[in-house]
């Protein structure tokens, strides 16, 4: 009846719906509290992401600047100095880096299908002859290195003119070099030759 005291229904309703109100509040409150866990979990992964990008380049950074082992022997430093003496064609420096009885072997396709085994000193010095004497070198890049133990990889590549033609060339390469008591014991070559125009629109 209007004005008149509400009846127990009234007040069973009314308790009802402030039960009702208090569970979606509740729910609510989890569900807040779940996404601001998700969040959470999920700056935590792009965090340690962002951590293992960082070591995995400190780790390589680590490995172009590796010093000698334990047993003073120095892959890098060795490898290092073997290509400054080749930049400056300096042959006998760069020789001083090889073992006597060093075995290399190149595999290239630059432009024609070749395989060379080159065993000793002798063979490794016309070796680089040959390249002084035919290229025009401009370009000498070693973009990767990885080591481990007495081994060296390293891909890379190089640009420059034929001496006798002119013709520009850009080559792709990995070298393996295995160095033990400092000398270049064994070097394996792959070395391909990219098309200009290929590489000019790959760059791009």
């Amino acid at each position: 009846m209007p004005g008149g005291n509400p009846s127990p229904h009234d007040n069973a309703d009314n308790n009802a719906n402030v039960t009702a109100t208090a569970e979606q509040n509740a729910q609510a409150g989890a569900k807040a509290e779940q996404n601001a866990n998700a969040g959470a979990d999920a700056q935590q992964n792009a965090n340690s992401g962002a951590d293992a990008q960082q070591n995995a380049n400190s780790g390589a950074d680590t490995q172009q600047n590796a010093g000698p082992n334990a047993s003073g022997n120095d892959p890098v430093g060795t490898v290092r100095r073997m290509f400054a003496a080749f930049r400056s064609g300096d042959l006998d420096a760069l020789l001083e880096t090889v073992h006597p009885d060093s075995h290399w072997t190149y595999i290239g396709a630059n432009p024609r299908l070749s395989k060379g085994e080159l065993i000793g000193h002798a063979r490794v010095r016309r070796f680089f002859e040959r390249i002084l004497e035919r290229l025009d070198m401009t370009a000498f890049n070693m973009d990767q290195w990885i080591v481990q133990g007495d081994t060296v990889v390293i891909f890379g590549s190089e640009s420059g003119t034929v001496k006798a033609t002119g013709d520009a060339f850009h080559n792709e390469w990995v070298q393996k070099y295995v160095v033990n008591d400092n000398l270049i014991t064994r070097m394996v070559e792959y070395n391909i030759q990219i098309e200009q125009k290929d590489h000019q629109t790959r760059t791009e």
